[in-house]
This record gives C-alpha cells, sequence and structure tokens, in this order.
C-alpha cells in the first residue's frame, strides 16, 4: 500500500464511477481497477458495493476512507515539516480544541508566534474532551487542549490559568433570567441540558432533571432555543443575547479547569514544540 494508491482511492470514493476517476488520474481504467482489487486484498475486506457503474463505499469502505485521509494528513504534514533549510522554522501546528475561552489566549500567543516564526501555520480543530483525545492519540493533533486534568498515561500534560465558570443559558422570559446569579438548588424541577462529558464524569441520577446533552456550544444555544430545557455552559464564549437567550452564573460551581496536552513519547515537530514551550512559559498556572 503506497499514498497514491490511497489518494486514487479517495477519488474513486468521491466520484463513485471508475471511468470518471480514471479520466482525471490520466489512469487506464483497467490498471485503476486493478489497484482496488489489489488494495482489497491487502485489506482482506471488499471496500465497495458496485453496481452497474456505481463504485459506493460500503461500511468497511467507509471506515478505511476515514482512516486513509488521516493517514495522508500526516503523511503531508510529514513532508512539509522536514527542513529543508537549517535553522528555519516552518510548517503546520495543528491543535485540537475544547470550547473555552481560554482559547483566546492561546490564539493571542499563537499570533505572537507567527510574528517571529512567519513560516509557521495554524490548525485548529474543534471538539469535545474525547475527540481532542482521539486527535492526539492518532497524531492527527499535536497538541491538544480539553477540560479538567487529562490523567491518562498516553498523554503529558500541564493545566492553564483560567478564570472560566459554569453558566446557566436560558430564554429571557424564562422565571429563572430574574435572578442575576443562580444556585443549583435554584435548578431543580427545570429540565436540564448537560455537556456530555458531565454526564460522562457523573451518573445521570446526580443531575437532577436531566433531559439532553451537547458536545458543542451553538448545539446547546438551538436545544434551548427549541424549548428541551436549561444548559449548562461554559461562560465567556459565546454571546446569546442577540437570539433572546440569557446565561446566570452558578455560583456554587467551582471555576473549571483547562489542560494542554499532547501525546507521551510522541515525536513533536520543532515548530509544534517551540509552540509547547511557549504556552508552558505563558499560561502555566
Amino acid at each position: 500500500m503506497d499514498m497514491d494508491m490511497l489518494k486514487n482511492f479517495l477519488l474513486i470514493a468521491q466520484e463513485e464511477n471508475l471511468t470518471r476517476a480514471s479520466e482525471k488520474l490520466h489512469i487506464s481504467q483497467p490498471t485503476l481497477s486493478r489497484q482496488i482489487q489489489s488494495l482489497e486484498e491487502e485489506v482482506g475486506k471488499k471496500l465497495f458495493n458496485r453496481k452497474n457503474k456505481i463504485m459506493s463505499l460500503n461500511a468497511n469502505g467507509r471506515i478505511f476512507w476515514a482512516r486513509a485521509r488521516e493517514i495522508l494528513d500526516i503523511y503531508q504534514r510529514t513532508l512539509d515539516d522536514i527542513d529543508p533549510e537549517p535553522g528555519v522554522v516552518s510548517g503546520d501546528i495543528c491543535m485540537a480544541v475544547s470550547e473555552s475561552s481560554a482559547l483566546r489566549r492561546i490564539l493571542q500567543l499563537a499570533r505572537e508566534f507567527q510574528d517571529e516564526y512567519p513560516m509557521t501555520t495554524f490548525r485548529v480543530l474543534n471538539g469535545d474532551n474525547n475527540t481532542v483525545k482521539d486527535r492526539l492519540e492518532t497524531g492527527e493533533a499535536d497538541i491538544g487542549m480539553l477540560f479538567n486534568n487529562v490523567g491518562e498515561n498516553q498523554f503529558d500534560s500541564f493545566m492553564i490559568k483560567t478564570d472560566e465558570f459554569i453558566d446557566v443559558l436560558m430564554p429571557a422570559d424564562h422565571p429563572l433570567a430574574s435572578k442575576e446569579a443562580l444556585e443549583v438548588k435554584d435548578l431543580e424541577g427545570y429540565p436540564l441540558i448537560i455537556h456530555d462529558d458531565s454526564l460522562r464524569r457523573r451518573p445521570k441520577s446526580y443531575w437532577k432533571g436531566f433531559r439532553a446533552t451537547f458536545t458543542m456550544l451553538y448545539t446547546a444555544e438551538l436545544m434551548v432555543e427549541a424549548g428541551l430545557g436549561i444548559a449548562l455552559v461554559n461562560d465567556s464564549i459565546l454571546n446569546f443575547e442577540s437570539n433572546g437567550l440569557v446565561a446566570r452564573k452558578l455560583k456554587d460551581f467551582n471555576s473549571l479547569t483547562v489542560s494542554i496536552a499532547w501525546k507521551r513519547g510522541g515525536m513533536l515537530s520543532q515548530q509544534a514544540e517551540l509552540f509547547l514551550d511557549k504556552l508552558r512559559k505563558e499560561m502555566i498556572s
């Protein structure tokens, strides 16, 4: 299996037609067909459903498609990181991040870093804690930002400074909206929407009134607008006021903790190492 074969596989999956793919690749159709047969033999599974002239990915093919994209992305990033000029810092720094106001400071530091190393580029991938960890584990991301202390053997990490708390998001005409701040006991009797990570850490029985979960704040906003309940969200991220919603601080919840993490034993690129050092110096708590 080589990189060209993976690229050809992705194009066939996109076109769903061997003839169109062969025309775009300037490869004869029989040659391309043999490549796919060879790939399926190597994988040990059929990757396509074939009907008439249509080739659509089957369940195994969809899994392989996702991994092929990751492999090609890592391969290209590796080529980009190979420095043709000794002493020149260049290439991608990929960060996987959960939604936190700490990201503002990180992005400010990214701008400062690019002022010093203008040949570097930043790629930012969003997700919840589990998505961030997965991207670090597979090598898709160099550095991750996630909530709480990581506490897992496959990652190294450090805590960063944040003054982030929990807000309760609700419609402006909600009975609790008249209060400036809330306590947990105030939420009893109201349907509650919580972050999926919170449900993983504590059982449903802990969350009185639990009705739904979310992983991204925009989804929480839509769920509250739809009337599914009131949502516990981290503050200082989005302005909900324009959509007829209000956020009220939850007084008896501790401030949120945020970690910077990277894969233990992984080989970070020069630029990622330098940026990680900058984060450690500027943000460590």
